[in-house]
C-alpha cells in the first residue's frame, strides 16, 4: 500500500480544522505544509 502513494501529492484534512497541502510521501519522510487551521503559538 505504501509504495502506491510514494511521491504522491496529497491533501490531509485533520480534526480541529487543520489542512496540510501538499503532503509528499517519501520512503523515509513525510513532508507537509499547514495551509489552514490553528497554528502553534
Amino acid at each position: 500500500m505504501l509504495t502506491g502513494i510514494l511521491g504522491a501529492r496529497l491533501r490531509w484534512h485533520l480534526a480541529g480544522g487543520r489542512v496540510f497541502e501538499p503532503v509528499i510521501v517519501g520512503p523515509d519522510v513525510i513532508e507537509h505544509t499547514l495551509v489552514e487551521g490553528p497554528r502553534p503559538s
